[in-house]
């Protein structure tokens, strides 16, 4: 990383206020280290790992339940009803992910929330004290 940082500073010689204004902000966002190769590649990470890996998983389960409704089965009419009801009620897993909430109790979102709510009191602050003066 620092070779990265030598290379802006010897093109952008004069962009020192401004790269140390952007780490700032960069800072006060919450964003480290440790956390930013998952701020940029958490798209990539999703698509690329997460829902294949979790399919593979989803499907093997599938196949292992839609073999219970066979050997289950008394008869071909309620191996059809099974394996239908069964079927139907499959949703694709990276749709459900996407669905999740869980994801509102990571730390950066709860930042974000935190931050909206006090942009939002100060603006209403703001507005009462002028609504005030115009009294």
């Amino acid at each position: 990383m620092g070779r990265k940082i030598e290379q802006l500073q010897r093109e952008y010689p004069d962009a020192k206020d401004n790269y140390l204004k952007t780490k700032a902000e960069l800072k006060e966002l919450g964003v480290t280290a440790q956390t930013t190769y998952l701020y940029i590649q958490g798209h990539h990470l999703f698509d690329g790992i997460v829902v294949p890996m979790l399919s593979k998983v989803c499907d093997y389960l599938i196949r292992e339940r839609e073999r219970e409704i066979y050997h289950q089965a008394k008869h071909n009419t309620q191996l059809r009803n099974e394996l239908s009801c069964y079927t139907h009620s499959l949703v694709d897993i990276g749709q459900m992910l996407k669905k999740s909430q869980s994801y509102a109790f990571a730390a950066p979102v709860q930042k974000i929330r935190a931050d909206i709510e006090a942009f939002l009191n100060e603006t209403s602050k703001q507005t009462d004290t002028k609504n005030t003066k115009d009294d």
